[in-house]
């Protein structure tokens, strides 16, 4: 009986110090990181991290859950020769702060205005990959700027389930605690078995390089509680949305993969029947990550809408 009392004892003492330790940054990335074309701006209570280059007219990226600027490697570089492009890490994201957040598409959508705003983008065309789609159907769903040119990469439109472990990590300052936890023991498993899924065009070097640098931006105690608020909130976040569809009136291009089961295919045709005004692309030998798996394809979408 003594031995359970004690067990007991320290469990609640080691979430007690967990608790603690989740307040701090230990484990995040430091957001006053500055390398390169990197630059930070102040958005409301959080410090964001940027990059823009090239000239000409504007394009806008954003990223997915979790995610960052990263991922846009495969094609920003090759758009910066004729395209001023901007990408950015989310609030949560990448090298991006946490403060005060409320981690849902209305708080993303408003973080894009902000972005548009405070960078003074020219009427830009938005791309958005998976959450960062997503957001983008928040933005056109309630008529942001119906004059421009959006494009959303593989993103849930109407369902998302979020998995348990995100469910139990979304609990206030006891998930909290479980994830601090968690980014040191089962956290990078789930990040290498995400990424492999995701991708399918990838040689086995190049995998190993994505997984490295998403295992340093990813294993971070504020990415996955991000990841677990943003996920938990999906479903309401869509629902509240997509009665909208049938009245967008922007242009956007909506891309999507041939096969069901590794992207939302699906949820793709759904929007595609509601809305007059989109385009929509299925290219064939992807996985959820397109822009890696078909990047070509991508730029070429980008280039023929700018042009």
């Amino acid at each position: 009986m003594k031995i359970l009392k004690y067990i007991l004892y320290a469990i609640v003492l080691l979430l007690t110090l967990l608790i603690i330790l989740c307040q701090t940054e230990l484990g995040n990335l430091s957001s006053n990181l500055k390398s390169g074309d990197e630059q930070f701006i102040k958005i409301g209570e959080n410090e964001i991290r940027y990059s823009q280059i090239g000239e000409g007219k504007d394009l806008l990226f954003i990223h997915g859950t979790p995610g960052s600027i990263e991922d846009w490697n495969s094609i920003y570089g090759h758009l910066s020769k004729n395209y001023r492009v901007t990408v950015y890490d989310r609030v949560g994201h990448g090298y991006s702060s946490n403060k005060n957040h409320e981690y849902d598409l209305q708080s993303s959508a408003e973080t894009v205005k902000s972005i548009i705003s405070k960078l003074k983008l020219k009427d830009p065309m938005v791309i958005g990959h998976s959450y960062g789609g997503s957001t983008i159907a928040h933005l056109i769903a309630n008529h942001y700027n119906d004059d421009l040119k959006y494009m959303i990469i593989d993103s849930p439109l109407f369902d998302y389930e979020a998995d348990l472990i995100y469910k139990v990590l979304s609990i206030p300052l006891f998930g909290k605690a479980i994830g601090f936890l968690a980014n040191y023991t089962i956290a990078e498993g789930l990040i290498i078995s995400g990424i492999k899924s995701s991708l399918k065009n990838q040689t086995e070097i190049e995998m190993l390089e994505l997984i490295e640098t998403r295992k340093t931006l990813w294993l971070q105690p504020k990415v996955l509680h991000s990841k677990a608020k943003e996920s938990v909130n999906y479903q309401e976040d869509l629902n509240g949305i997509s009665d909208k569809y049938i009245d967008i009136k922007s242009d956007v291009i909506l891309v999507s993969g041939s096969e069901d089961m590794s992207t939302f295919q699906s949820q793709a045709l759904r929007f595609s029947e509601l809305v007059s005004t989109d385009s929509l692309v299925l290219l064939s030998n992807t996985a959820h990550y397109i822009q890696f798996d078909q990047g070509e394809e991508i730029i070429k979408l980008i280039e023929e809408t700018m042009n």
